[in-house]
This record gives structure tokens, sequence and C-alpha cells, in this order.
């Protein structure tokens, strides 16, 4: 317990040796703690603890003083040991396996802003006095290597500033990514491994960075991946060209790498636009204008024409004979009102208008015009009411200019998206576009991330994403090959309306309401709890899945905290957000409800804790109210016996043998194999015990089956997106657009490639499909040694200024009213790689009344910080 209460001097760490049947004053600590570290060493658990370094925390300097140091217990926190050091340090970081060096970090207030610490390397405290050895200055972040490849054992790896912040005049510090190997020693090798690195990242077998290479006002960064690490680094491909701003790898842990990417979609486009009027002089100037979002740059920045002012059909409209030939070569006026801005651009430049200019209902400008569907050609501005009445009142023939000044490109929004790897950790394809990722969320001051690995279930994964309801969840079952809708439990309230599915509690709410994250365990495969709701009106309330997320059932109708026992065999409940006097306890996932258990004589907020981990029957459940207060448990003697393997999977057996599948083909598979695994009865009454394991096979195992090739075992191959409109087998189609070229094997322009490619670590064979999938198609191709590739990468970046404000907006919002199917996969709704960085149709264009089209201005959150943007136009004058 490391908060302080009362008496700040007091000494406040308290250890229980008994699973929580008791505590005390941990023994030799006598200085209030601020961190407390656990390694684990051979068969005892070494306990570090960390002194205070606040002044105000000693009743004396002299108490002060010899606070300088840290304690260790290595024997499992029965006894600790105080080993005094030469320096207060603010945090410490012990070896994650040996525990006989730490790294100790001591801020350098004169460099506050810039979180700048000295970090020193310590080691021989075992035998006394701690070695203190100061590694660097001006160090960011440091941590140390998990590699266990011989000789990169001690490694360390630190982001470091590469002089004082603050000596210079970069608007941005620059970082570098050093790796020191042997720190301390004689040996010590100090390497740069990259500049300007901000960020880094190991898990498993991947070393990730990220570089900042220029100040473009974007803060635009690159991804790099190491495989020997760090010795060298390839840049990270994505299958566009959009700003990448921040990155966050989510997991590496399963052969692919799951990477969150905050991109900036960007336009070029003007600071400034004016209407000027230059002729009849008794009404010439400069008017103040506005500029719709989907019309092209101004060639020149300027403009101009003689007017036409639309009066047979002053809206514009299709509907009542959109706009007269008359205005071929002019520059037409019509009214805000009735149909979309895009309609009125459309009709005037089927019309041969040069340019159109739309008269505003009121005397304001505090808006930007956005919308949907093909690319216009021709300027489209907003102009105020008064500056239109000026201009009907004109009696002369009136000509104008639409001015474009200080054309740069400019940001246009912000937007997330989950990609996903080839096994080299390099080459990403898109697996779901607008998650929920928030690289910095002020008033959580954290991050926010809506990716959550399930544990125990190879492939699965949950994530959230925006759509034009709210925060809607998905799963996948192929490490993000393809995402669906989960299907809410029948007793919810909206259990038979259509579209309506369950969104789980990820890692927003948690952030913004403390809601705890769902929790799956590796020796309890198939089982998740979590917080979720149907309904965007219902707060999320505990449910919980035994089948590996495909369904669900309520639990209550409030959010819980919980933790699993024996291997999932007991469930533990508290309220997370009202107080209460006892815990809930099921043994059967809650089929036949729920047992309370007094815990306290008020009501409190509970917390739990067991030890060691999910795998004891011993819990404990504690509390403050004017101090620390616990009640332990053993649940062991609710069960007679311990279960037996014998029988396993038959009806008189203590084991049912489940096997969690996405169900999608005819077999129960993951990954193109039937994995089998343990679960006790729900009738049974027996332990699964501290070594139970819930895997029911092994690779020579005659159990395990590996399952006939389906839909769901392929992925989109780099450069191939999936088609939505297509409802053939073969959804995933070649896009010119993505960051992507393919070489020529021949003398012709085209050549043919997969479109598809295995999920990594599937290992299905046979089936119907695998024919199909693992076909060729035809692309185009360039010749090795051409040129077009430096040059395709400079055309992507300034070609999309016109894509993207008509189509970006579209692709990115709107196609989530229109999930895909396929009549192969029918319970697939959602599919990856539904973000597609071109001009595509999107069918009817019609509008509503304003009532009905208010939520549907999805280029709102576009401009932050500018004008709101509004996409249709309807009645507002009236």
């Amino acid at each position: 317990m490391q908060s302080f209460y009362g008496d700040k001097t007091r000494p406040n760490l308290i250890c229980s040796t008994d699973y929580g049947k008791s505590y005390s004053p941990c023994p030799g600590v006598d200085r209030p703690i601020v961190q407390v570290e656990k390694v684990i060493v051979g068969e005892h658990t070494w306990v570090f603890a960390l002194p205070s370094y606040n002044r105000d925390h000693y009743n004396s300097d002299s108490a002060f003083e010899g606070a300088k140091g840290f304690y260790v217990s290595y024997d499992s926190s029965n006894t600790f040991v105080f080993h005094q050091s030469q320096h207060h340090f603010e945090y410490i970081l012990p070896h994650p396996v040996n525990g006989e060096e730490l790294l100790a970090f001591i801020q350098d207030d004169s460099l506050v802003e810039y979180a700048v610490d000295d970090l020193y390397y310590v080691d021989d405290y075992r035998n006394g006095a701690p070695k203190e050895t100061l590694l660097e200055k001006y160090v960011h972040v440091a941590e140390w290597s998990t590699s266990e490849t011989a000789g990169s054992e001690h490694d360390l790896f630190v982001t470091q500033y590469r002089t004082e912040p603050g000596s210079g005049d970069d608007e941005i510090e620059p970082l570098d990514f050093i790796r020191i190997r042997s720190p301390g020693s004689a040996s010590m090798k100090k390497t740069l491994l990259k500049e300007n690195c901000y960020d880094f990242l190991e898990e498993t077998d991947f070393l990730f960075a990220t570089e900042v290479p220029s100040v473009d006002g974007f803060d635009e960064r690159t991804l790099f991946v190491s495989t020997d690490e760090g010795d060298i680094f390839n840049e990270a491909v994505f299958p566009f060209t959009a700003r990448h701003n921040h990155f966050k790898v989510v997991d590496a842990t399963e052969g692919v790498v799951f990477v969150l990417v905050q991109h900036t979609l960007t336009r070029v486009e003007g600071g400034t636009f004016v209407f000027r009027v230059d002729s009849p002089t008794s009404i010439a100037g400069n008017y103040s204008a506005s500029k719709s979002l989907f019309s092209p740059v101004i060639p020149g920045g300027v403009i101009s024409g003689e007017v036409f002012i639309e009066t047979d059909n002053p809206n514009g409209c299709s509907e009542t004979g959109g706009i007269s030939p008359a205005a071929k070569g002019k520059i037409v006026v019509v009214n805000r009102g009735t149909c979309y801005f895009t309609e009125k651009a459309r009709n005037a430049e089927s019309a041969g208008a040069i340019g159109v200019v739309i008269v505003n209902h009121d005397d304001n400008l505090n808006f930007r015009m956005a919308g949907q569907g093909e690319e216009i050609d021709i300027p489209t501005y907003v102009i105020k009411k008064s500056t239109g009445d000026a201009l009907a009142t004109a009696r002369e023939t009136i000509t104008v200019s639409l001015i474009e000044e200080f054309v740069e490109e400019q940001e246009m929004r912000k937007t997330s998206n989950l990609f996903v790897s080839d096994p080299t950790g390099i080459t990403f394809t898109l697996s779901l576009d607008e998650v929920v990722y928030i690289p910095y969320y002020e008033s959580a001051h954290r991050e926010i991330a809506d990716v959550h690995k399930v544990n125990g279930q190879p492939g699965t994964y949950l994530a959230s994403y925006f759509s034009v309801s709210g925060i809607e969840t998905l799963i996948s079952f192929n490490k993000g090959g393809s995402w669906r809708e989960i299907a809410p439990p029948a007793q919810s309230e909206c259990g038979t309306l259509d579209h309506c599915h369950l969104s789980v509690s990820l890692d927003a709410y948690l952030a913004l309401e403390d809601i705890p994250l769902p929790l799956s365990t590796t020796n309890a495969p198939g089982v998740i709890i979590a917080n979720a709701a149907a309904s965007h009106n219902t707060y999320p309330s505990m449910h919980i899945s035994t089948d590996g997320g495909l369904t669900w059932t309520q639990q209550n109708s409030r959010p819980y905290a919980y933790m699993m026992l024996d291997h999932g065999g007991v469930i533990i409940a508290a309220e997370s957000h009202t107080t209460s006097d006892d815990v809930l306890i099921t043994l059967d996932f809650g089929a036949d409800g729920w047992t309370a258990l007094k815990v306290s004589d008020t009501n409190e907020y509970m917390q739990m804790i067991s030890e060691p981990g999910s795998a004891t029957l011993e819990a404990s459940v504690y509390f403050y109210n004017s101090g620390w207060f616990g009640t332990y448990f053993n649940l062991r003697p609710l069960f007679p016996r311990a279960c037996n393997l014998n029988n396993a999977g038959d009806a008189n057996g203590d084991y049912d043998i489940v096997s969690p599948g996405d169900k999608v083909g005819s077999d129960n598979c993951l990954l193109g194999r039937e994995h089998h695994f343990l679960r006790r009865a729900p009738c049974r009454r027996c332990y699964n015990g501290l070594d139970h394991e819930a895997k029911f096979e092994s690779e020579e195992d005659e159990n395990v089956i590996n399952c006939k090739c389906d839909i769901v075992d392929y992925a989109c191959a780099p450069g191939f997106a999936r088609d939505e409109t297509e409802i053939e087998l073969r959804p995933c189609a070649y896009d010119p657009n993505f960051n992507m070229q393919f070489t020529c094997t021949g003398n012709g322009d085209t050549t043919l490639v997969h479109n598809y490619v295995k999920v990594v670590g599937d290992v299905c064979s046979g089936g119907n499909y695998e024919a199909v999938y693992e076909g060729l198609v035809e692309v185009p191709c360039v010749h090795q040694g051409a040129s077009s590739s430096s040059n395709a990468k400079t055309v992507a970046i300034a070609i999309p200024v016109t894509i993207i404000v008509v189509v970006l907006v579209v692709v990115l919002i709107k196609n989530r009213s229109r999930l895909p199917t396929l009549a192969s996969m029918p319970s697939l709704s959602r599919r990856s790689a539904s973000v597609q960085y071109h001009a595509v149709e999107h069918g009817n264009d019609d509008s509503d009344d304003d009532d009905n089209i208010e939520g549907l201005d999805d280029d709102d959150i576009m401009l932050e910080g500018e004008q709101p943007a509004e996409q249709e136009d309807e009645n507002n004058s009236n």
C-alpha cells in the first residue's frame, strides 16, 4: 500500500506473508514509501521499496538525509534490508530477471518541463553499500532490454536529449535512441541506434522506434522496426501516405504486429478566401467568404468572371430544375437551402459554370461547407446574406473574382486506424479504421487505445471504433483479418431489434469512467468477463462469455470489478461504482445466479486481490475507512475434492472439453485448428488446483485437428483492400492508391500476384476455399529501374488534395452505415480494410429534413479549432 493517509511521516507499507490472512507493517521498513517493485528470483520474490524523496515527509533534516537509499526483501517480504546510497532516488527500475542490479533516476529540477533525468546504474547492494555509477545525463526514458539473446541480458535502451534541452534554437528538442551494453562495467559499450527518436518499445522479437525527421507543423513521425535488437532498423510500410502523427504497438505476441496509427489527413488550400466584386463600382470591393472543403485549389489563386444570378430556381436544386444553361462560362449565384451544397455545385458545373457562390441565410460564415459524392472541379464559395442582397439589387452587369490566398498544405482532420503486419513486422495492411485511439486525452492525463487482446485464445481481439451512433465494439478471431459485431444477449433491451449489438467497455471507459477492462486468462480459455452495453442509452454492466466472445450473458445492471480464482472455476465480483457490504461469487459463470458474501458491516468501495493470481482459491477483499480494513476468505471448503481427469468430456466426467472458435465454417476452429481445452463441468463440485493445465492437447496429440480452409483463414495481401461492393468470394481488390508497387516479371505492364495471404500462424489446409483464396489476380506493375517509384510517392502526397476533400470524409465515416455482407459468410458483418483512399460512388445523395440530417454532419470534427463543417443544406433559411 503506497498512498499516504494521515501522518505522512509514518511508515506506510504493510505486508502479508500468508496470502492475505493477516497484515502488519513490513518488518524493517521505518520510512514512508513511494514506490514498490517485485522481481521473481528463483523460489523467492524480491521486493524493492523506495523511501520518499520529499523533505516534507520527514521530521528532521537528519531523517531526510538518512532516507537516501532503498529497501530490499530477499525472502518474499518476511524481512527488509535498507541499503544506504549517496542520493535520493526518485524512481528505481530493478532488473526484471536477476534482481541484482537496478536503474535509478534523479530528475533534473532545472529542466522539469522536459522530463529530464540523470540515470544511475546501481549494483553490488546485496554485498553491502550499493555501487552507484552515473551512466547518462539528459535521459528521457530508460528500460532494461527483455531480450534473451546471449550477451544481451544486461542491455539498456535509452532515449536521451542530444544536448541540454533548451540550450539551442530547435523547435523540437532532438532525442537519440541508444543501447548501452554491460552498463557499469569496464566493457560498457554505448551504441547510437536511431537519431531523432522519441519513443521506443521492445516486445517479443521486435524493437520499435519512432522518428520525427522534420518540423512541419503536423508532428509527423515514422515507425521503424528491428528484429536484431537495433543493429538494423527498417521503416514500416503502411498502405497509404496520410501523415502519421502517433504510433502505439498494441500487441506483437502472435507473430504479427498490431499498430494503432493516428493520421493527419491534409488538404492543400488557402488560408484566406475573398469574394471580390470588380464591377459595378457601386458595390465594388472585397467581401468575406468561405470556400467549401470539396472545392479544388484555384489555379493561380484567383478566378474571375461575369455573375449569373439564378432567379428561376434560386436554390439551384435538381428537383426544381437545376441551373439554367445561361450560367455557362459564368459564376453562378444561388441561395442556401433545400438540397446539399454539393448538389448545387454539381448542377452549376453541369450547366458549364466556372464557379458557384452560395448566399447564406444570415450574416455569418461560422461553418465550412462539406459534402459527399463525386469530385467537383469548380470552386464553391459561400457569402453572407448582406453580400448576396447587394448583388441582387445591382442593375448592371456584375463581375467578380473568387480569391484564394496563402495556399499551402493544411490539416484536415485526425483519424486513427489499426494496422496488422506481415511476419516481418515491416509491411502493414489496414485491419480496422476509425479505431478509438487518442495519444493524449487531457482530462484523463493519459493515452487511450481501445484494442484489447483476449488471453488464452489465439488470434482473438476486441476493438472499439467511432461509428455514427457512438463508440461500438467489434471482435476478430483471426488476428485482425476480419471483424464482426458482437451479438447482444437475448434478454437485452435491443436484442430483437435490427442492428443491435454489444459494445464492450475497453480502455476509453477505463480512462473516462473508471470501468474495469475485460478479464481473460491463459488458463481459462474461452472465458471473458467484461462490462458491456447493448444500447447506447444504457450504462455498461457485467457480462460473461464462455465461448471466447461469440455469445454473452448479462449478469446484472451495473458495472463490476471482477477476478477469477481456481483457473476460472470461481468468479468473484464487486460493484465498481457503488458502495456495498458484500461481494458476489459464482461457481458456474452465473448460470445459476450469484451468492453474496458479506465482508463488511458498512457499505464501502471494495477492492480485491488474490495470490498467487487466478490459480488460488484464497482471496482478500479490502477497503479504506479511516484506515485499511480487509477480509480474507478461503473457498477451498466449498469443494470436497480435486477434479479428476478420468472420463474428461463424458457425461460422468468432471471436465467438459470445450473448443472456442469463430463458428464461421463447419468446424469450431481458430486459426485453422480446432483447439481442445478442459473446463470443469458446471454441475461438478471439485476444484482445479494450482497446477491445473487447461490445454487438452499437444503438437503430437491425435486430438489436434487442423481445419479445412475457410474465408476467415485469409486476410488481404499488402496492396489490396476489402471491396465492399463485391458479393463473390474474392472481396480483396487491388487499390492503386495504396502505397504499394509490384515489380513486373515480364515485358508487359501487368503481373500476377496473390490478393490474399493466409493469416500468420493459420494452419488450415484443403477445403473448397483454399484454391480460391490462393489464386492470382492481375495488377499493374513497374519495371525494375523505372523512376516511377519516387514520383509515385510525390504524387501521392500532392494529388490527394482534391480527393481527400471530396472523398475521405465519406469513406472514413459514412461507410459505417453500410457494413458489407458476403453470401459465404453472413455472420461477418464487418470486414477489414473498408477505408479506401480514392474516389468512389456513394449512391443516393438525397437529403432529408434538417431534423433527420442533423446527426449526419460527419465533417463537424474536421476543423477542430476552426469553423464547424456542414454538408447538407435543408430549409435553413426558413
